[in-house]
């Protein structure tokens, strides 16, 4: 596959589709500096993208730290930006973590640029309301939205 530059900011709505057909929405949220790692809110497309969308942070059914590797080579179609766009609306939320040796659960957060800052022991009932720590490429976000979410 061919890399293209394509421009892509924060605030920017995009359409996954898996190879199993089923669609997912992303907003980026946050982008390491100039680098290609993103961080992103999404959503399964089960609802139709018009001038009045209204998206809710507390609605998506995950949120990362992805690779933009998928616009490069044209997998993923960018929407243009959110009309609702409020960068202040959409800060980095505390992940979850789980240690198997321990038998422990733990809220991770980071800056704005995904640089760790902490991490806290909390209760599995606390953890299940957090989105699981970590990132992906952008084949492995594929997957995961497919396996975890279709």
């Amino acid at each position: 596959m061919e890399k293209i530059k394509i421009k892509y900011s924060e605030g920017d709505l995009f359409i996954i589709e898996t190879e199993n057909h089923n669609k997912f929405l992303g907003l980026i949220a946050g982008r390491k500096g100039r680098t290609k790692l993103l961080f992103g809110y999404f959503w399964q497309l089960s609802f139709t993208i018009g001038d009045n969308l209204v998206l809710n942070k507390s609605e998506a059914i995950t949120a990362t730290k992805f690779s933009g590797l998928g616009f490069e080579l044209s997998n993923w179609q960018i929407l243009g930006k959110y009309s609702r766009w409020n960068k202040n609306e959409w800060e980095m939320p505390k992940f979850r973590k789980y240690d198997e040796l321990t038998n422990k659960y733990y809220s991770v957060l980071y800056n704005d640029d995904f640089e760790f800052i902490s991490e806290t022991h909390i209760d599995e009932k606390e953890a299940k309301s957090l989105y699981e720590d970590g990132s992906h490429g952008y084949i492995s976000l594929e997957n995961h939205l497919q396996r975890n979410f279709a």
